[in-house]
């Protein structure tokens, strides 16, 4: 069976962390990398399973190779505090574990929370690299925007993230 790391950076998401941390409860281990959140983040981490490591904020792509590099194994699932794999999506994953296709990275669909629904007829899904062998795949260094890029054989693996992006449009 392959281990899995799943990788968090977060600063100031008390509403969506705890969906987000219990939606990883598969991984062999949960590393959150905080950025000294000011709101009730830190608090609730300490309820949840997982280890948490403060850092100041260096710019995403930093944050997120730093977060990866506390992994203890090869295989790493990388979310956002402001997201989380629904139960369908963590039983694919789940599945690969037992039965691995051959690919170093997988793309992972994800639906945008937006104008108070999933999957607004105006939004289309993207896919992200957020399944990866961290031995072949680094973060790019995009100023935002940063993503996953693999050395190795990159495939889908149809295992969707929910991404609950501004909760206001007057936040855009």
């Amino acid at each position: 069976m392959i281990k899995i790391s799943a990788v968090v950076t977060c600063f100031n998401n008390e509403s969506t962390i705890k969906q987000c941390i219990t939606s990883l409860g598969f991984a062999d281990e949960i590393i959150v990398l905080d950025s000294f959140s000011t709101d009730n983040t830190l608090q609730l981490l300490t309820q949840l399973n997982c280890t948490v490591h403060q850092q100041k904020f260096k710019g995403y792509f930093r944050q997120k190779q730093d977060v990866i590099n506390l992994a203890s194994n090869d295989w790493v699932i990388l979310l956002d505090s402001d997201e989380f794999l629904t139960l369908e999506a963590q039983t694919t994953i789940q599945a690969w574990q037992q039965h691995p296709t051959s690919a170093d990275a997988y793309e992972l669909p994800r639906q945008e929370w937006i104008f108070w629904q999933w999957s607004h007829k105006f939004v289309h899904m993207n896919r992200f690299v957020r399944l990866f062998d961290r031995k072949k795949a680094k973060v790019t260094a995009d100023l935002v925007h940063e993503s996953i890029r693999s050395t190795g054989k990159t495939k889908t693996l149809h295992a969707v993230i929910r991404h609950f992006g501004e909760t206001s449009i007057t936040k855009k």
